[in-house]
């Protein structure tokens, strides 16, 4: 008797599935890799900081948006929840920030020009040249190229005085990602309205008194005023909506921000998650310091050979769900004829599932900016001939998900010769995920392999089933069917 295997849903529908759930899995973060020798990026020092039809876009990767409150609470928790074990002994490296991947992320968020669901990431090489490389989850419009032309042109003037060449970048920055600036300012207007009158201000009589004298010099509030008072001032100069449409209170709001948030004591006396958004408002200012300082660090000829390229990734196009989450893992189960979960049970297990399940979901699908540079990166190198080892540092504006950690796990194990550094991750599976053009098929099926594990934990939990701790290891022979075949013909078995 024949039986007829139900088709498996796509790989679109179960990267809509394990993302809907809200499905991670959670890793051990390596330790750090050995310094490589013949790194070709820029040789840095290392320092150490501390319901209806829905559609779904990639701003459901940014952990910035206020929609997923207990995520930026606990931001160090979500940035250790990752990639399963499979990948343990090939994934890329979560890296401590060195001073090149504070830069690299700082330019990210000064390519990021609208107030949701724009991403970018930047990588810098040096090999005889610099090259200087950006994309994101979309191609860059003609404008964008020309604002990363003018920032480059700004810092490069270095015949014009530090001031002067802070104030042009401030402005072409004010200019071009006034909707992200601003929307940063209401997400820190946003906490302190959450929070009781003291607008999350703490009073300043528990803290020593050469600790706010030093706070207060910083600051430049004079020694008769109260610190606390001036804070919770410049928290209510933030207010009037008429004044986000001054490019001047934009900038002063971020120098302010950046001013406040720099010192490190000052966590003893503002909300920490206010405080998050104030730091996050000011590093606009700290990404034109770290410019402009490294820059200045460069040898003449660097700057004369830099060279800056666009990584353009395929446009983003839009796709229809006609299923809910739930039905796809069970016609998943169903394609393997084993049990299948039910509704009741996915959501005793995982809380979050949405309610009620959508029928319909349009989904935007896009490569991840990351992916794109990796990609766009290790091709070349192929093409090249890599020398022993190679690190590439990626810059992000937002933390990696899940699948995008995934395929850089995939690219290190197909070419060990290569580390990538990324300093930020937050484990989420994301709708919308696509492999980048012409992936190799063997990361295509590790990436697949991968999603289909997820969607099996899903099933296994919610079913109360408990997976085997081994795993099938026949196909990773290297002697292949010619043996099994052998084998075959010498016992005779009855099949």
């Amino acid at each position: 008797m024949s039986v007829t295997n139900e088709v498996p849903p796509t790989l679109d529908e179960m990267i809509f599935a394990i993302s809907q759930i809200n499905y991670n899995t959670v890793y051990q973060p390596l330790s750090p890799p050995p310094p490589s020798t013949d790194r070709l990026s820029a040789p840095l020092g290392n320092i150490t900081k501390p319901s209806p039809t829905k559609t779904l876009t990639n701003a459901d990767t940014d952990v910035d948006e206020d929609n997923s409150e207990n995520e930026e609470d606990n931001d160090e928790e979500n940035r250790a929840m990752s990639v399963s074990a499979e990948l343990d002994s090939s994934r890329w490296h979560p890296a401590k920030k060195s001073k090149h991947l504070v830069l690299l992320d700082l330019l990210a968020l000064l390519l990021v020009s609208e107030a949701t669901s724009d991403v970018a990431a930047t990588m810098l090489r040096t090999n005889g040249t610099m090259k200087f490389y950006y994309s994101k989850n979309r191609p860059c419009t003609d404008s964008e190229n020309q604002y990363v032309r003018k920032l480059f042109n700004h810092v490069s003037e270095t015949n014009r005085s530090v001031a002067d060449r802070y104030t042009n970048l401030m402005a072409a920055i004010v200019d071009k990602c006034q909707k992200k600036i601003k929307s940063r300012i209401s997400k820190v207007l946003r906490r302190v309205r959450e929070l009781p009158t003291d607008r999350g201000i703490h009073s300043e009589d528990r803290l020593p008194l050469e600790l706010v004298e030093k706070l207060k010099a910083n600051l430049r509030i004079g020694p008769e005023q109260s610190l606390r008072n001036r804070l919770i001032a410049w928290l209510d100069s933030l207010s009037p909506a008429q004044r986000l449409k001054d490019p001047e209170f934009l900038r002063d709001a971020i120098v302010s921000a950046h001013s406040i948030g720099f010192p490190s004591d000052i966590n003893l006396l503002i909300d920490q998650k206010l405080l998050r958004r104030i730091r996050k408002l000011g590093d606009y200012m700290g990404a034109v310091i770290q410019l402009v300082g490294e820059v200045d660090l460069l040898p003449p000829q660097f700057l004369q050979t830099l060279v800056i390229q666009e990584v353009p990734p395929p446009p983003p196009d839009r796709i229809v769900i006609k299923k809910t989450s739930v039905e796809i893992v069970e016609q998943w189960a169903r394609n393997r004829h084993i049990e299948g979960p039910t509704e009741t049970n996915l959501r005793i297990q995982f809380p979050s599932l949405p309610h009620p399940l959508s029928q319909q979901s349009t989904i935007t699908r896009s490569v991840h900016c990351e992916c794109t540079l990796i990609t766009k990166i290790v091709n070349d190198l192929v093409q090249q001939g890599t020398s022993p080892f190679v690190t590439l540092e990626v810059g992000v504006s937002k933390s990696l998900c899940n699948l995008c950690e995934v395929f850089m796990g995939s690219v290190k194990k197909r070419y060990p010769n290569i580390t990538i550094m990324v300093s930020t991750h937050h484990g989420k599976n994301v709708s919308g995920w696509r492999l980048p053009p012409l992936t190799p098929l063997k990361i295509s099926q590790e990436v697949e392999g991968h999603i289909n594990s997820c969607i099996e934990e899903i099933r296994c939990k919610a079913t109360q089933e408990r997976r085997s701790d081994s795993i099938p290891r026949v196909f990773e022979s290297a002697f292949g069917q010619e043996a099994a075949n052998f084998a075959l013909c010498l016992f005779n078995p009855t099949i």
